[in-house]
């Protein structure tokens, strides 16, 4: 594993020093793609240090640390071993539901994450945690919402419901709802967050194949990469 990255470190470096050696200096692109390479290695050391301590809570940050890395890495940069890698650590036991994905511009960042809520009201359901990041300047329209689409395995689609306030399931969430709600409009800035959650009767993990979600005129399609790996 810290072969893999390694590799790819010194590679990625040789060749933007070589494309900009009459420049002098790294490009701002160049720049990122190194530091996401330097904290892959940094998560790569924190998953087996906190295996070997067994501390749950910072062995789910380091993995979240990787993947959002892996994530930019192929997304952003179009690194084919960054997805193959990513693949293979979801399909990791111990690796957190975790799937990040950008829109078709960029500019703005989806986190998906399944949700074990133990109130009985949820049995049977999927409930799935949407978090959406800006990551430039660039306004945020949050009414403007399509739906949330399940591609499931056998090739059929599911429907994903937003939870809000008029739906049967929002009174369930108690007092954890008031984190669920958004203004239909935040102005533009660096690192603007909400989060929505949205429900569909279970289909099992195994069995989606990809997540499709329109948001306020950008579209987003995550996979669902861990189902394309076998043991």
């Amino acid at each position: 594993m810290r072969l893999l990255v390694l590799t790819a470190f010194i590679l990625l470096l040789a060749s933007a020093a070589h494309a900009r050696e009459d420049a002098g200096q790294l490009g701002v692109g160049d720049a990122y793609a190194t530091e996401l390479l330097s904290q892959l290695r940094s998560a790569y050391r924190g998953i087996e240090r906190e295996r070997a301590e067994g501390n749950e809570l910072a062995l789910r940050i380091q993995f979240d640390l990787a993947i959002s890395s892996l994530a930019a890495l192929d997304q952003l940069f179009g690194f084919d071993w960054a997805r193959s890698r990513q693949a293979a650590m979801l399909h990791e036991a111990d690796c957190p539901d975790i799937h990040i994905g950008y829109s078709d511009d960029r500019r703005l960042l989806l986190r998906i994450e399944p949700l074990e809520l133990k109130n009985p009201a949820f049995e049977g359901q999927l409930v799935l945690l949407c978090t959406l990041e800006s990551l430039q300047d660039t306004d945020v329209h949050t009414e403007d919402r399509g739906q949330l689409q399940l591609m499931l395995s056998d090739g059929s689609t599911r429907i994903a419901e937003l939870l809000a306030p008029e739906h049967p399931l929002w009174e369930h969430l108690g007092s954890q709802a008031d984190a669920f709600l958004s203004p239909d409009y935040l102005p533009s800035g660096h690192n603007v967050v909400f989060k929505q959650l949205y429900s569909a009767p279970a289909p099992g993990r195994n069995s989606i194949s990809a997540v499709s979600l329109d948001w306020d005129q950008r579209h987003f399609g995550l996979e669902w990469m861990e189902n394309e790996v076998s043991d």
